[in-house]
């Protein structure tokens, strides 16, 4: 009963539930994915991670360029000078079939990616109020969460406290010295489906809701669990690189908004494998889309620290972020700098 289809370069099998594979994918034919791009172009646009490939698009490889394609038959394979998709990788029409699908999440993933955050939310504010990090604006697996915050100057201990959004009455609170508590065994199980709010307070009465953020998380329901379980099955049974199936099991993660289970798991593979950068861009990324500026700027900066000199896009959108970042707490020098150099890296890459 179940029947094999491709998209992003792989060969998945159908779960036989949810919603069906978009029509989209069978128009446009995309079935090959970018797993890792340097110094190359899709005609006049720089090619990027995780955009999705027709066999017979031409892709344009510079000197000292690399493109690197998950294909449909579940190879993955290397471009070094300007070439067609299907050149290395074959082009099959895509089946359309009932049920959501590994290649069905990657498509929504790909299609609903969010676009680069603005200057205004680029402010690396929260300077010395506490904030919740992990989990955060995330639905979450376990009914037993670790909560970890950050460390505020001049606070001796910290109030952690659980409650609903909605009746505002706290379920669980604990008073601890370390930046990070495990919600208790001796407390009830929280619900599936339900949504509950964090707050941290600090020894000194600082209150983690004093910018105007309620972080809020939900425990995924069980029949989305079962069907993430399923797919995440199904992606550690293909033949792929470690760095790949990184790359897939995050973009699962965040197709079922469990942001923190991403960041934990391309943190995991950062602290490794810390010259990844392409990998440490997905983790920025992810700490933009769920509010911790201060956190995506570090890894930004961490990819200039480790590129020096490198004429890569992952280097010139880290310093434009950056740059973003300067011009929002009003460093107008600095923030001239990065766009200095991020244009003087555009222009050696040809665009």
């Amino acid at each position: 009963m179940h029947l094999w289809k491709s998209l992003a370069g792989l060969l998945v099998i159908s779960m036989g539930v949810g919603s069906s594979i978009p029509q989209a994918i069978a128009q446009t034919k995309k079935e090959h994915f970018v797993i890792e791009s340097s110094r190359a172009q899709l005609g006049s646009t720089a090619l990027r991670t995780g955009q999705l490939l027709a066999g017979a698009d031409q892709l344009t490889v510079l000197a000292g360029g690399k493109v690197v394609v998950l294909c449909l038959n579940e190879t993955e394979a290397t471009f070094t000078s300007t070439a067609k998709v299907l050149s290395k990788c074959p082009s099959t029409q895509v089946r359309e079939t009932d049920g959501r699908s590994l290649a069905g999440v990657v498509w929504d993933w790909f299609r609903g990616k969010p676009l680069p955050n603005s200057i205004q939310d680029a402010r690396a504010g929260l300077a010395n109020l506490p904030y919740v990090i992990s989990p955060r604006k995330s639905k979450i697996l376990t009914t037993r969460p670790r909560i970890h915050w950050n460390q505020v100057e001049g606070a001796e201990a910290y109030t952690v406290q659980l409650s609903s959004p909605t009746t505002e009455v706290i379920s669980w609170e604990i008073t601890a010295e370390e930046l990070n508590y495990q919600y208790p065994l001796a407390q009830p199980a929280l619900v599936l489906g339900e949504t509950y709010s964090i707050k941290i307070t600090t020894s000194n009465f600082i209150a983690s809701t004093e910018d105007g953020q309620t972080v809020t998380i939900e425990v995924l329901d069980e029949a989305k669990q079962q069907e993430l379980f399923g797919l995440l099955k199904e992606l550690r049974q293909l033949d792929l690189s470690a760095q790949t199936e990184i790359i897939l099991e995050s973009i699962l993660y965040e197709e079922y908004e469990l942001y923190s289970q991403a960041i934990a798991i391309l943190s995991g593979y950062m602290r490794e494998n810390p010259n990844a950068l392409d990998i440490r861009e997905r983790l920025a990324e992810l700490y933009g889309r769920i509010g911790l500026p201060r956190e995506e700027q570090q890894q930004y900066e961490e990819i200039i620290g480790r590129s020096p000199g490198q004429i890569t896009e992952i280097r010139m959108r880290a310093l434009n972020r950056l740059a973003d970042f300067a011009e929002g707490n009003e460093e107008e020098a600095i923030a001239a700098k990065y766009r200095a150099e991020g244009q003087q890296i555009s222009q050696q890459l040809g665009y």
